[in-house]
C-alpha cells in the first residue's frame, strides 16, 4: 500500500471547485501524455501532487489561477 504520491503512482483527485473526480498518473517527463492523464513529476501539476497523502488538499498553479484538489486515493505503480 502506498501512503503518499510517488513517481509512477496513480492518484484519484477531486477538483474542489467543480466537484469532479479524475484519476491521474505521475510519470517521468518523457512519458507525459496529458490525453492519457499522465503528468510529468516536473510539471506544475506533478510537483503539487508528488508527496501528497490521502486526504490532503493540494494547490495547482495554472494559467486560470490556483486549482485545489483533494487526494481521495493513491494506487501503486
Amino acid at each position: 500500500m502506498v501512503d503518499k504520491v510517488e513517481l509512477g503512482c496513480k492518484v484519484k483527485l477531486k477538483d474542489l471547485i467543480i466537484e469532479l473526480e479524475h484519476d491521474y498518473r505521475i510519470v517521468d517527463e518523457n512519458m507525459q501524455d496529458i490525453k492519457k492523464q499522465n503528468f510529468s513529476y516536473k510539471s506544475p501539476f506533478g510537483q503539487a501532487v508528488l508527496g501528497a497523502r490521502k486526504g490532503e488538499i493540494v494547490e495547482v498553479k495554472s494559467e486560470a489561477g490556483i486549482i485545489k484538489y483533494k487526494v481521495l486515493d493513491i494506487f501503486e505503480r
